[in-house]
């Protein structure tokens, strides 16, 4: 496959999703300065890979192809859509979702609970 180097995946890409994140995470550190009554969170969705270990990473839940990202029209979506990251190459199934707000909500509670200690909950 193109740029990926022999790996799962492409490298351009990853290296452009990590300039971006680095860069999230500035802002996020300014906006916290700059607005203190406010409290913005950066959640790294790639940092619970023991939670994807169980899913289909490397390909899509339907066809796609032909340089485009959506599914091919007419094409059958898997039988077993909750195995897999993505439906097609940019969105993702019920599964990732389940995973990114479990890991959000946990983050954002002990946030919550170091920020507040005292609320008795």
């Amino acid at each position: 496959m193109y740029g990926t180097n022999g790996s799962d995946c492409v490298v351009k890409l990853n290296e452009g999703a990590t300039l971006f994140n680095e860069r999230l995470e500035l802002l996020i550190h300014q906006l916290n300065t700059n607005l203190p009554g406010a409290r913005f969170t950066y959640l790294n969705p790639s940092g619970t890979p023991t939670d994807l270990a169980t899913l289909v990473t490397n390909s899509s839940c339907c066809t796609t192809g032909g340089g485009g990202e959506l599914c091919l029209h007419n094409s059958k979506s898997c039988s077993s859509p909750w195995r897999y990251v993505f439906w097609d190459a940019v969105h993702p199934t019920e599964a990732l979702n389940k995973i990114l707000a479990e890991s959000a909500y946990e983050h954002l509670r002990l946030t919550f609970i170091t920020l507040h200690p005292n609320t008795g909950r």
